[in-house]
């Protein structure tokens, strides 16, 4: 959708659920693209360590002055072609391990796995292999933003949410990896960095967060689950983008990743549709 002179105006919210439809469909399409279903494929490829181990990666890496992010043995990132750098052997991360024997059951007679104890083992983020290039997902609004990004800071500022651009070393030390944007209710983080109509989809994501998902007293709303919450955010911020005239069709691939399809698209079209026009109806020009 190419921005028109005459588009950014009121009259652009009436176009808000045919943007929730279209994106709805997008994100099927998306979800059948070479790209995702490869990505998708890599993805299930690691193992969901407990909680324990969750927190020793964490701390070690922490000593070791890196940010987690795929985590997993020698031998699983051969098989993914790739693998770990001499220097990594130094600073190796250490877990402990199942140890899973298979007995006979005695009531059945058919084999059952059994948990016999625990042995360390040694794994590696994926920032220490090294070998083929991984698959990711391309989700980056491009272009200018034709004023959008101001337009939306001045709606930080109606609705009392503090605003800040941040480093990505701040970003790091304070919420614990190199995200685009962090909201927290009242308060909202933006990575300095960003630009154009991808720091303004990341402003309109991070303030539909602040808006839906958290309740009174600043509290996190549990209602929904993190996926759906993404779902809504990403739909919502493409709403904003779209009726101000941006592309905003990158936003399937991201709804994509957080198992986003038309069918949830559309399971939330109410509260999408309600909160982008309550945004939009701010920060549009009446006429």
């Amino acid at each position: 959708m190419s921005f028109q002179p005459d588009f950014r105006t009121a009259k652009s919210l009436s176009i808000v659920e045919e943007i929730i439809e279209i994106i709805a469909d997008e994100t099927d399409d998306a979800r059948q693209s070479a790209a995702f279903v490869k990505w998708l494929a890599f993805q299930k490829q690691f193992w969901k360590y407990s909680w324990n181990n969750v927190l020793l990666i964490a701390f070690q890496a922490k000593q070791y002055g890196f940010e987690v992010t795929k985590v997993a043995g020698a031998t699983k990132w051969r098989d993914m072609g790739r693998k770990p750098t001499s220097e990594a052997w130094k600073e190796r991360l250490w877990i402990l391990a199942p140890v899973i024997r298979k007995i006979e059951d005695q009531t059945t007679g058919k084999e059952k796995s059994v948990l016999i104890g625990f042995t360390s083992a040694y794994v590696f983020d994926v920032s220490q292999t090294e070998g083929e290039e991984l698959p990711s997902l391309e989700y980056r609004h491009t272009g200018d933003d034709e004023g959008l990004c101001d337009a939306l800071e001045v709606e930080y500022d109606r609705r009392q949410i503090d605003l800040d651009y941040i480093s990505e070393a701040e970003m790091i030390e304070e919420f614990g990896s190199a995200c685009k944007g962090v909201s927290m209710g009242d308060k909202v983080r933006i990575l300095d960095t960003l630009t154009g109509a991808e720091c303004a989809a990341t402003l309109a994501h991070e303030l539909a967060h602040s808006i839906l998902h958290f309740g009174p007293g600043n509290r996190l709303d549990f209602e929904h689950s993190r996926s759906t919450a993404e779902i809504e955010a990403e739909s919502i911020a493409a709403c904003v983008l779209g009726a101000w005239g941006l592309e905003y069709k990158a936003s399937a691939m991201y709804l994509a990743g957080w198992g986003g399809d038309a069918v949830k698209v559309r399971e939330s079209m109410n509260r999408i549709a309600h909160t982008s026009k309550s945004i939009l109806s701010n920060i549009l020009p009446a006429s």
